[in-house]
């Protein structure tokens, strides 16, 4: 069988090709994507900002779909189901996944967009992260993009008494909807500040923001080669904390917690999701989100499904 898949070839390019499909294992799913988010980490393969030695590859990792078939043990999954997903390499129309990576959404849901799980699950984690180090609930998050929106929904439904700082309005009012308090932060005041900008500025001012003691967390992905002051680190006695997917202690239960808090509603994706793409112009997409984004982007998706409903008012390339 074979799919069509996203393949980038190197900085700035982007390509459509027939692949194969992996064979479907006993415990396996094969599913058929409807939208597919685009990371930061996808951005930054596309411009050249992150050094790549593998190309060409798929990317992906955001897939949310419909179960087009399912491997001989499984049970809990049926063709049919819509579901959202973990794993790599699925900007493609099909593409397979152990059981454990995928989670049930309403089988009613036209909007997709809505499920995505892997994003939502980073915020499970670095929350989780920071709940064990147990400094204190006082918290900034410096940048109020899609990723720092999750956190301050997930940290304040954790308890958590969230500042958001950011320069764009509109950014900082959701983030004060979402129950954050808007203001600027005093130097040496915070237990914990989550750097979210991803930017060399942001790591700066994090570091004048936390108590001593405090947490600094870095949650955004940063490009290799950033300048931080190290020696106030140390004097400041700083506990620095490394958000990622590879310091979960169980990522696929991170996931599955995810998921159920967009159930639940203490996710809320839907006034995130500002602007979307088809799969058959990737090219025409990635140039515009690195080089012509409006203020008004937050996330954007790929659709892999034409009929596939999207309730917002951008659709670009």
């Amino acid at each position: 069988m074979k799919t069509r898949s996203l393949v980038f070839r190197g900085p700035g390019r982007v390509e459509i090709e027939d692949q194969d499909v992996a064979q479907l294992g006993p415990r396996d799913l094969l599913i058929k994507t409807q939208v597919n988010g685009i990371c930061a980490f996808e951005l930054h393969a596309f411009t050249g900002e992150l050094k790549i030695d593998w190309f060409p590859l798929v990317m992906g990792h955001e897939a949310v779909g419909i179960v087009a078939d399912t491997g001989k043990e499984v049970r809990e999954f049926k063709a049919g189901d819509k579901v959202s997903t973990l794993g790599f390499s699925n900007y493609r129309d099909f593409y397979t996944i152990d059981q454990s990576q995928a989670a049930k959404i309403p089988q009613d849901e036209i909007h997709f967009h809505h499920w995505l799980g892997e994003p939502p699950a980073c915020a499970v984690n670095a929350i989780h992260l920071l709940e064990q180090h147990n400094v204190g609930h006082r918290a900034t998050i410096l940048g109020c993009g899609f990723m720092r929106l999750l956190l301050v929904q997930l940290g304040v439904k954790r308890g958590m008494d969230i500042l958001a700082y950011d320069l764009n309005p509109e950014r900082l009012e959701l983030a004060r909807q979402f129950g954050a308090r808007i203001e600027t932060p005093e130097p040496n005041s915070q237990d914990i500040v989550i750097e979210c900008s991803g930017s060399e500025k942001g790591i700066a001012s994090a570091e004048e923001l936390t108590r001593n003691g405090g947490v600094l967390c870095l949650f955004a992905h940063h490009l290799p080669n950033r300048l931080c002051n190290t020696g106030l680190w140390h004097m400041k006695g700083l506990d620095v904390l490394n958000a990622t997917p590879a310091a979960s202690r169980d990522w696929t239960r991170d996931f599955q917690e995810a998921v159920q808090y967009i159930h639940e509603g203490t996710f809320n994706l839907k006034p995130l999701i500002t602007h979307s793409f088809p799969a058959d112009k990737p090219q025409q997409a990635l140039e515009f989100i690195t080089r012509n984004r409006p203020k008004s982007y937050i996330k954007g998706v790929f659709t892999f499904d034409p009929q596939v409903k999207i309730d917002h008012g951008s659709e670009a390339a």
